[in-house]
């Protein structure tokens, strides 16, 4: 339930928690309704930017997970 974080534990929704607490959340969010969850999550995600593209060294290189290209495009 969480996005664009690293290196990071204990984490809802992109807040920390220290490990009990984090374990009594997870409990209560495992008997939600999923349909509600998945909800709960793409209003979470509207709300957040995500890192649109990951790669270093590249020349006209379009899509993700591109290193060290030149002119290169990625299918999605």
């Amino acid at each position: 339930m969480c996005m664009n974080l690293q290196n990071k534990q204990y984490c809802i929704f992109n807040k920390q928690y220290p490990k009990d607490e984090y374990e009594t959340m997870k409990e209560t969010l495992l008997h939600k309704n999923t349909d509600d969850l998945i909800k709960e999550f793409s209003e979470f995600t509207s709300k957040n930017i995500e890192r649109s593209f990951y790669g270093h060294h590249n020349e006209h290189a379009v899509g993700d997970y591109i290193y060290d290209s030149k002119n290169a495009n990625a299918v999605h």
